[in-house]
């Protein structure tokens, strides 16, 4: 069992850079779902907390003081424990575990000095800039035993922000500052880089095929707008490896898909929604890997912004269904991310001893019947999709529609497939110029 290496990561051919960007659209969006996942488990952890009379910590210190519940603690005792003693102990332990903390931070600056990687630098220089406000104090004793007084109220602060605001405008919040570190990388590398990577020929099209896609799909039937949105969204894929075809035709042809797919889609359609992942994938690719990675991450937050908004209410009961269901998205968007990395693993004793340019035909040939079986399994996973899109069936924990769920099956069959056509082209490019067989990466066992 060996690590696939059927391509390099440094190829630069179309397909490999189609590839990249919409790489890094589906990074951003599972980055903002991780996050926001962590995000909702501990805010409502802490909710859950606040909302118990004696909290866990109160209850801890109670059996400390020899008491094995509230109930058969002396009133008393019981008021001095949990309105005196619990306070006063947990905030001592949050200082101190701020001050080490303030402490491990100094020390790891001074270690680091001008021996580390621009990026640790920079980050480096981002934390000094932050506590420079207190630097003016000389005695370094004194200066984190006020950091670590602030840190303490601070914490202490947002505790009871926890249990005073409503669950939806909290994670609003914190989605919010995410979005403002996610801009702060995304645009450190200047403007200029991110708009120089745009096809501008193709984003004129891929308009120009929106308003041609809506015209369509207010006039003709969801079945011919599935095949023409499949048709126009495989053409427009090709076009993208064939120099002679403008950019603007390719642009254009995944805009047609995109729209005319949407309104498939929402008839019952499954090409409908194939073609709008192909108009998709096309629309990303040209938008090169630093734009496309902004608006998987605006797309991203943006989802979870019209969740918060318009279906999570004051409490948090709804976490676990919409863990439930972002945890199907990060399982098959991370294996078409893992298709890209050739982290996939395959299961052979014959690959693995051709040295000859054999080795390309073969993984082609092994390749053509991985698209086959994942077709398969995709066009069922859409098909499925469309059905509960047509019954309107309810996810009732998280208050979503249960088609929902099911988006991230089809993409991610989809870009898988793409992704093993790309391979296939590239192993029959190799084939072709007779280049030797790879050396394959170390066994995993």
């Amino acid at each position: 069992m060996s690590e696939d290496s059927g391509q390099s990561p440094s190829d630069e051919s179309v397909g490999r850079r189609m590839s990249a960007a919409v790489f890094a659209f589906e990074q951003s969006i599972i980055v903002t779902f991780l996050v926001m996942m962590v995000v909702t488990y501990v805010l409502t952890v802490l909710w859950n907390n606040a909302q118990l009379q004696y909290d866990q910590f109160d209850q801890l210190l109670l059996k400390i003081a020899g008491y094995s519940n509230p109930e058969v603690t002396p009133p008393e005792s019981l008021a001095t424990i949990t309105g005196l003693v619990s306070p006063i102990v947990l905030a001592l332990l949050l200082f101190g575990l701020s001050y080490l903390a303030i402490r491990t931070r100094e020390r790891s600056t001074a270690e680091l000095g001008d021996d580390v990687p621009p990026s640790t630098s920079a980050f480096v220089k981002v934390l000094n800039k932050a506590f420079s406000p207190l630097a003016l104090i000389r005695k370094t004793g004194v200066r984190r035993l006020v950091w670590a007084a602030l840190i303490t109220a601070g914490l202490w602060g947002f505790v009871q922000l926890v249990s005073a605001l409503p669950s939806w405008a909290l994670c609003l919040v914190a989605l919010f500052g995410l979005a403002a570190v996610g801009a702060t990388a995304a645009f450190s590398k200047g403007l200029a880089a991110i708009v120089g990577a745009i096809d501008k020929h193709a984003m004129l099209g891929f308009a120009l095929g929106l308003g041609a896609g809506v015209g369509l799909g207010l006039a003709v039937g969801a079945g011919t707008l599935g095949l023409l949105s499949f048709g126009a969204g495989l053409l427009g894929l090709v076009a993208r490896f064939l120099p002679a075809v403008p950019s603007l035709v390719a642009g254009g042809l995944a805009g047609l898909a995109l729209t005319s797919g949407l309104y498939a889609f929402d008839g019952g359609e499954a090409f409908g929604f194939i073609g709008t992942a192909l108009g998709l994938i096309v629309f990303v690719s040209d938008l090169g890997v630093p734009l496309g990675g902004i608006v998987g991450g605006v797309v991203g937050s943006g989802l979870m912004s019209w969740y918060f908004i318009a279906k999570a209410g004051p409490q948090y009961d709804w976490t676990s269904g919409l863990t439930a269901i972002l945890l199907l998205y990060v399982g098959f968007i991370g294996a078409s991310m893992a298709t890209h990395d050739g982290r996939h693993i395959t299961v052979d004793m014959v690959r693995k001893n051709i040295k000859s340019h054999a080795f390309h035909l073969y993984n082609a040939v092994g390749d053509f019947v991985t698209v086959l079986f994942t077709g398969f399994l995709g066009y069922m996973a859409i098909r499925f999709l469309v059905d509960m899109r047509v019954a309107g069936e309810q996810h009732a924990a998280s208050g979503l529609s249960a088609w929902v769920a099911v988006i991230p099956i089809g993409f991610g069959f989809t870009m898988m497939i793409v992704r093993f056509g790309i391979r296939i082209g590239a192993s029959l490019a190799s084939w072709r110029r007779r280049e030797p067989a790879p050396e394959l990466a170390p066994e995993l066992h």
